[in-house]
């Protein structure tokens, strides 16, 4: 995979450079060549580099747009069920959570009640 990778890489560059074979030299790069401050030189490299890097390497591919989409979705919907869950446990009193309690907990009262202090 990583071969592939190269291999798309430089034949990117050198479509975007506009080099007809690897001995080429990209026309930009004798504007680059004849600043003499490195800085601005270092700074027009950049502003080159990036261009090709916006276009060729940071593009993303429509299978991942696609899957982060879908991600997207299905963590907004999840974050929707758990809203109206929360809503609907807000509506309901207090005595309602009661009157529905574990038959457990009420043998647990049973119990105390017969013995007390136990």
């Amino acid at each position: 995979m990583l071969s592939a990778t190269k291999a798309y890489l430089c034949e990117a560059f050198m479509t975007w450079a506009e080099m007809p074979n690897l001995d080429a030299i990209p026309s930009w790069l004798k504007e680059v060549q004849s600043v003499e401050d490195q800085s601005e030189k270092w700074q027009i490299f950049q502003s080159y580099l990036g261009k090709f890097v916006d276009e060729f390497v940071m593009t993303e591919f429509d299978v991942e747009k696609e899957w982060r989409d879908r991600v997207q979705q299905r963590e907004e919907q999840i974050r929707e069920q758990q809203m109206r869950v929360q809503q609907t446990l807000e509506r309901q009193s207090p005595t309602e959570h009661s009157a529905t309690s574990h038959p457990a907990d009420q043998a647990t009262h049973t119990q105390d009640a017969k013995n007390p202090g136990m």
